[in-house]
């Protein structure tokens, strides 16, 4: 039992430190780059759209913040499933 379940962990833990090292630092800097240069570019058209739009980031963040407790609780069901598979 205790070794399926260190085995599992192990795995799932390495494949998520290693997308992560693999994809975080590119997404960040990407992202960043979009949202400053639309942001610019946005601003050349029409400012008080613009603010208008970028004033809903705040709710836009909040609302990531809310999906992903829920998607890391669904995240704990299938990695108990996963355990219990490896195990039997």
């Amino acid at each position: 039992h205790e070794t399926g379940k260190i085995m599992s962990r192990m795995t799932n833990d390495l494949m998520d430190v290693s997308e992560l090292a693999h994809h975080g630092p590119e997404n960040f800097f990407i992202c960043g780059v979009m949202v400053i240069g639309s942001f610019i570019y946005l601003c050349t058209i029409n400012v008080t759209l613009t603010l208008i739009v970028f004033a809903c980031v705040p709710l836009l963040v909040l609302v990531a913040i809310i999906m992903r407790k829920k998607c890391v609780k669904h995240l704990q069901k299938v990695e108990r499933v996963l355990l219990l598979l490896m195990v039997n």
